[in-house]
């Protein structure tokens, strides 16, 4: 985690991208289509708990600072599921 550093919290979409291609190319395999519909369940999941998580400390707060995970569920939140 990064909270000491002054960089965006939540991934963007090309980040999660760029990390499931170089995880693939290490691993030697590319995910199966099975395999990329539950990794992109997951992060989708990690990024709305993650927004539930931010809205619990800030609950009047009605425009979400970039880099967040709010900021990013309301944006690209369905785009995930199609990682």
């Amino acid at each position: 985690m990064t909270w000491n550093l002054d960089v965006p919290i939540a991934p963007t979409r090309d980040e999660a991208r760029a990390f499931i291609a170089e995880y693939e190319a290490a691993r030697g395999a590319s995910f199966t289509k099975a395999e990329r519909a539950m990794l992109a369940a997951a992060a989708t999941y990690a990024i709305a708990y993650s927004a539930r998580c931010e809205n619990c400390l800030a609950l009047d707060e009605e425009q979400y600072p970039a880099g967040s995970y709010r900021e990013l569920l309301t944006r690209d939140g369905e785009a995930f599921l199609r990682l």
